[in-house]
């Protein structure tokens, strides 16, 4: 093997080793709920991913509603490892209340900052790729 191969192989895996591991144990996570139907927080969080999450170099979202038991769930996943970047998992309550998961993978655009955003997109039902909401904490330290 040439060495220009070499180079070209180990410069492939470095670029992929970038997204190699996704969402872990210690992934920032969050479960909230909402007083809106399943469907319209599964459609929330989609708007959101598409808004904000998918960056560039193909990654893309994979989404899945299950309407027999009331659970949808939309995925970023990387290109070529297919491992996840962020995930949101929703949960039908009641006719208009769901509980929602929402785990990032802790680096890049898929952190701490990204889950704040995706909880405010589902939460308020517009699509912002950072959060102007003030949080429960930062309203007590106001104080």
């Amino acid at each position: 093997m040439s060495f220009n191969h070499r180079a070209a192989g180990i410069l492939l895996l470095a670029a992929l080793s970038g997204c190699a591991l996704g969402i872990q144990s210690g992934s920032p996570t969050e479960t909230f709920e909402v007083p809106v139907e399943y469907r319209e927080a599964y459609r929330r969080a989609d708007a959101q991913v598409h808004e904000c999450l998918l960056g560039k170099g193909g990654y893309r979202a994979v989404g899945d509603v299950q309407s027999a038991a009331g659970t949808a769930r939309v995925e970023v996943r990387a290109p070529f490892s297919e491992n996840v970047l962020a995930r949101v998992d929703v949960q039908a309550l009641q006719a208009n209340a769901s509980r929602v998961t929402v785990t990032m993978w802790g680096e890049s655009i898929w952190n701490q900052d990204a889950l704040v955003a995706m909880h405010d997109a589902i939460r308020i039902g517009s699509a912002s790729c950072k959060s102007y909401m003030p949080r429960a904490q930062e309203t007590s330290r106001a104080r």
